[in-house]
């Protein structure tokens, strides 16, 4: 009974320090145009796009996956609801913490497309 036990512990320690179930981080995007806007977030979760509707003064908080390096940057890319492009821009894990974990969303800043 002990030898399983014993098992079964070294067994859920060797797989929370492995990674396995690692959650991501929090994000959250504050809207701070004058309007409501359409958020298109790329590869910040298992599906390959994530889109959020946000009103204006809105924020939203997602879980968003760690990167698997720097070559693995995560886009946003924010549209009015005219389909008129507000924003865009690649964030790293690095840009991400260097703005305390929010993103806020200004009309004009496009630094991709």
């Amino acid at each position: 009974m002990q030898t399983a036990l014993l098992g079964a512990l070294l067994a859920l320690v060797a797989t929370a320090t492995c990674g396995y179930g690692d959650r991501g981080f929090g994000v959250t995007m504050r809207n701070e145009t004058d309007g409501p806007i359409i958020i298109t977030a790329l590869g910040v979760t298992n599906d390959p796009v994530t889109v959020y509707t946000l009103e204006p003064g809105r924020s939203v908080a997602r879980t968003w996956q760690y990167p698997n390096g720097s070559g693995d940057p995560r886009r946003v890319r924010v549209t009015a609801s005219n389909g008129a492009r507000l924003y865009c821009r690649d964030y790293s894990y690095d840009d991400i913490r260097a703005a305390e974990f929010t993103i806020r969303i200004r009309e004009g800043e496009i630094a991709c497309q």
